[in-house]
């Protein structure tokens, strides 16, 4: 498992789709296949939360940073 600090330096030397991916997964704490599953409607911009659909156990979720 990674430090914060780690984290956070190996997410400043990213750049592009693997920056998104990777700040998403560390970020909302989302798994890897459901990153894969996001679509734009499953964003809520306004209360900067993500509908995570199809979760583990089949539950949709909501998670936010």
């Amino acid at each position: 498992m990674l430090t914060q600090a780690e984290a956070s330096a190996l997410l400043d030397r990213m750049t592009g789709v693997p920056l998104l991916w990777a700040s998403r997964l560390y970020g909302a704490g989302i798994r890897l296949l459901e990153c894969t599953e996001l679509r734009v409607k499953n964003l809520d911009l306004e209360h900067r939360e993500i509908l995570v659909r199809d979760s583990k156990g089949r539950k949709d979720r909501w998670v936010s940073r």
